[in-house]
C-alpha cells in the first residue's frame, strides 16, 4: 500500500498492489508433501538407505541402515562412505563410485557391508542421483537390498549338494565294488565248470556285470556323477573286451569314432550293456580262422537323440537270419534293452555287419514315468 501526499500533509488517495501468491504457495505445500512422504519413506524403508554426497561423504542413514550396523546418525553422518563396507569390498567401492559419478545410477551390485561389531553382511546396492536443474548431481539415494540371509540358504543348499555328491560318489564306489566281486565269483566257479559251453555262459555273463561295473566306475570318476562320458566309457569296454577275448591288437583294430556324448544311469547302463553284447558277438562271429578287420563303433548325439552304430567288417550275418527272432541270449538281451530305452535297432549288411540305434539323448528311462 502506498501513500499519494497532496502539498499539504494529507494523503490524496492511497494505491495498494495485491499480488496473487496462491500458486506458489500450493508448490511450497505440495513440496513440503513431497519432502515429508520422502522422508518417510526413507526413514521406514526396511532396506538401508543412504544419502552421499559427489565426494563420498555419508549425508544421511535410515532407521534400518542404523540398527543393523550398530551406529548412530551422529556417527556416521560425515564419514566416507567406504567405512559401510567389509575390507574386501572396500577397492571395489572406489570404482563403483566413480561410475555413479559419470553413470547417474547402479543397480544391483553385490557388496559386503560389516556392523559396529564386525559381522558381514551381503547386499545389493542400487544406486540414483538427485540433481540440480542445470543437472549436477547434488547427493545420491542408495538403496541397499540385505542378501545375508539368502547367501546363508545358498550355501547350505550348496553344503548339502557337497554332502550329496560325496555319499553318491560313495555309492558308486560300492557298486562298483561289489560287481567287481561277483564278477570275481563267477570268474571263480567258471572254474569248477567242466562243460566248455556251460563255461562260456558263465564267462559271458560275467562280462555283463563287468560291463555295468564299469559304467558306476566312470561315474565314480566323473565330475557331475549323473551322467558319464559315453564315448570314452565305449573305448574302456571295447579294450577291455579285446582284452578278455585275447585278442591281438594287430589282428583286429578298435575304432570308437564322435564326440563326447553324455548318458545318465538310466540309459548309460543299459547302452553299456548293448554295446558289450554287440562287441563281443563281432568278436566271437565276425573274424573266424584268425582272420583280420576292424571293429568300429560311431556315436553322435544330434536334435537330442543319439545314434550308435556298432558295425564289422567281417563275415557278416547269415542273409535269412531275423536278428529280433533269433533264440540267441546276446541279440535277444540287444533289443530288450532297445525297447526298454524307446529306441529303434536296424542292421546294415552291405558291407560286414552293422547295426544302428538310435534313441532319445533324456527322458524314456524307467525312472521317467
Amino acid at each position: 500500500v502506498v501513500g499519494l501526499n497532496g502539498f499539504g500533509t494529507a494523503p490524496l488517495r492511497l494505491v495498494t498492489v495485491i499480488r496473487d501468491i496462491t500458486e506458489r504457495l500450493a508448490a511450497e505445500r505440495a513440496l513440503r508433501e513431497s519432502e515429508e512422504r520422502f522422508r518417510e519413506f526413507f526413514e521406514n524403508e526396511p532396506s538401508y538407505c543412504y544419502m552421499v554426497s559427489p565426494e563420498g561423504r555419508i549425508i544421511d542413514v535410515n532407521k534400518a541402515a542404523l540398527r543393523t550396523l550398530g551406529y548412530t546418525k551422529k556417527e556416521l553422518v560425515g564419514q566416507p562412505v567406504e567405512i559401510l563396507y567389509a575390507p574386501e569390498c572396500r577397492k571395489r567401492a572406489g570404482p563403483l563410485f566413480e561410475e555413479w559419478h559419470r553413470e547417474g545410477s547402479i543397480e544391483n551390485e553385490e557388496m559386503a557391508i560389516i556392523t559396529r561389531e564386525g559381522e558381514v553382511r551381503y547386499v545389493l546396492l542400487s544406486v540414483g542421483a538427485v540433481r540440480d536443474p542445470d543437472g549436477a548431481i547434488i547427493h545420491s539415494i542408495s538403496v541397499q537390498r540385505d542378501i545375508t540371509e539368502r547367501k546363508r540358504a545358498e550355501e547350505s543348499i550348496r553344503a548339502s549338494l557337497r554332502e550329496k555328491e560325496v555319499l553318491l560318489r560313495e555309492i558308486h564306489h560300492r557298486v562298483k565294488n561289489n560287481m567287481q566281486v561277483i564278477s570275481s565269483m563267477m570268474s571263480l566257479q567258471a572254474g569248477y565248470i567242466e562243460d566248455d559251453t556251460m563255461r562260456q555262459v558263465f564267462r559271458e555273463s560275467q562280462q555283463r556285470v563287468r560291463s555295468m561295473a564299469l559304467i558306476h566306475d566312470k561315474l565314480y570318476q566323473s565330475e557331475d556323477l549323473g551322467r558319464i562320458d559315453f564315448t570314452e566309457y565305449v573305448q574302456s569296454l571295447g579294450i577291455h573286451l579285446l582284452h578278455t577275448y585275447g585278442v591281438e591288437p594287430d589282428r583286429i583294430r578298435f575304432i570308437v569314432r564322435g564326440s563326447e556324448v553324455y548318458l545318465d544311469v538310466e540309459k548309460g547302463v543299459p547302452c553299456g550293456l548293448i554295446i558289450n553284447e554287440l562287441i563281443s558277438n563281432c568278436l566271437k562271429h565276425a573274424f573266424p580262422d584268425g582272420r583280420s578287420g576292424t571293429i568300429e563303433v560311431s556315436i553322435e548325439e544330434r536334435d537330442g537323440r543319439v545314434r550308435i552304430v556298432v558295425e564289422d567288417d567281417g563275415v557278416g550275418l547269415p542273409p535269412d537270419l531275423d536278428f529280433r527272432e533269433t533264440d540267441t541270449l546276446g541279440l535277444e538281451i540287444v533289443t530288450t534293452l532297445t525297447a526298454q530305452i524307446e529306441g529303434t535297432i536296424d542292421i546294415d549288411r552291405s558291407g560286414g555287419t552293422a547295426f544302428i540305434i538310435v534313441f532319445e539323448a533324456k527322458g524314456g528311462g524307467p525312472d521317467d514315468a
